[in-house]
C-alpha cells in the first residue's frame, strides 16, 4: 500500500492572520463567510492556507497563498506565466473530458474582482487563490516503480500539452533556475571567498565537482535543433503531483511558480534525481 499524504490543514492562523485571510476572499468575490482556516502543507516558499467560505449546506474550501516576494521579485509577471499555462491546459483538456472532471486535473485559479488573477493586500503582498481540489493527496517520497511511472507520466503529460502554447515566450521566473554554468561560477566564488572557512572540510568533494566541470556544459553547448527550448515544470518532484485518493491515480501537476522556457531533459533529469531518494526532500 502506497503511503499517501492527505493535504490537511495544520496550524489555525492567528486573528491577525485571518482578518488579511477574510479581506483575501472578499477580494476575490467569495460569497458567506470566512468558517475556517488552517495553514496547509510543507512548502518553504509561500504561506498557504487552506480556507472554507459559506453557510452550511454550501460550503466550499479554496486555497490562499501569499506570494514570497524575495524569491519571486516579480509577481505580476508571475501570475501571466500561471493564467496563460493554466488556460491552455484547461482548453487542451476540454475535448477529451467533462467541465467537472478538468477542474480535477488543472488547478484552478480564481479571479478577482477586477478581473486579476491576484490582490494586494494593505501591506502590499500578493495573493492568489485556487480552488481546493477534494479528495487528492501527495506523496512525500516515491517507494515503487509504479509510483515513478505515474509521476513521470503526469509531467510528460503536462509537458506534451503545452507544447503548443502560444506565444509570446513565457516570462522567466527564476533567472539561471537550470543554468548548470552559473551554478558552477557561483560555487567557485563561494569557494575562492571562503567566508565560513569551511572549504577544507569538504576539499574531496568540491575537487571532484570541478574535475568534472565539463559535464556541467554539456547541454548549454547542444545546438538548438538538437535541444529545443520547450514549456516546461522545472520542479520535478514527486510531491508537485496531486493524486486521487481514493484511486491512487495522477490528477494534475501542481507549483506552477518554475514553469517557464527550458529543456525537457531538465524535468527528466530532475524527476530522475528525486525519484532516486528514498528520503524526502527536506
Amino acid at each position: 500500500m502506497r503511503r499517501r499524504d492527505e493535504i490537511a490543514p495544520a496550524a489555525t492562523p492567528d486573528p491577525h492572520v485571518r482578518a488579511t485571510l477574510r479581506a483575501v476572499g472578499r477580494c476575490f468575490g467569495l460569497g458567506g463567510r470566512l468558517r475556517e482556516a488552517a495553514t496547509l502543507g510543507a512548502g518553504h516558499i509561500h504561506d498557504t492556507y487552506l480556507v472554507t467560505y459559506g453557510d452550511v449546506g454550501s460550503r466550499r474550501r479554496f486555497v490562499h497563498q501569499r506570494i514570497n516576494q524575495r524569491v519571486f521579485r516579480d509577481p505580476v509577471r508571475l501570475m501571466e506565466n500561471i493564467e496563460r499555462v493554466t488556460d491552455h491546459l484547461y482548453a487542451s483538456l476540454v475535448p477529451d473530458r467533462a467541465a467537472s472532471q478538468i477542474v480535477r486535473h488543472v488547478v484552478t485559479l480564481l479571479r478577482a474582482g477586477d478581473g486579476r488573477s491576484y490582490c494586494i493586500d494593505d501591506a502590499g503582498a500578493y495573493w492568489r487563490t485556487y480552488a481546493y481540489i477534494e479528495g487528492a493527496c501527495t506523496h512525500a517520497t516515491i517507494d515503487s516503480p509504479g509510483l515513478a511511472r505515474d509521476a513521470a507520466a503526469a509531467f510528460g503529460r503536462f509537458v506534451r500539452l503545452l507544447a503548443d502554447l502560444p506565444g509570446p515566450r513565457l516570462h522567466e521566473t527564476l533567472p539561471h533556475f537550470h543554468d548548470s554554468p552559473w551554478y558552477m561560477e557561483q560555487l567557485r566564488r563561494t569557494v575562492e571567498a571562503d567566508v565560513g572557512r569551511l572549504a577544507a572540510s569538504v576539499r574531496a568533494e568540491l575537487d571532484f565537482a570541478f574535475e568534472n566541470e565539463t559535464i556541467v556544459h554539456m547541454l548549454a553547448s547542444l545546438p538548438p535543433d538538437m535541444l529545443p527550448e520547450r514549456v516546461v515544470h522545472n520542479d520535478t518532484k514527486i510531491d508537485n503531483v496531486l493524486f486521487d485518493a481514493a484511486s491512487g491515480k495522477a490528477l494534475c501537476v501542481i507549483d506552477l511558480d518554475t514553469v517557464m522556457p527550458g529543456s525537457v531533459l531538465y524535468d527528466f533529469g530532475d524527476l530522475v534525481r528525486s525519484a532516486a531518494s528514498a528520503s524526502r526532500e527536506d
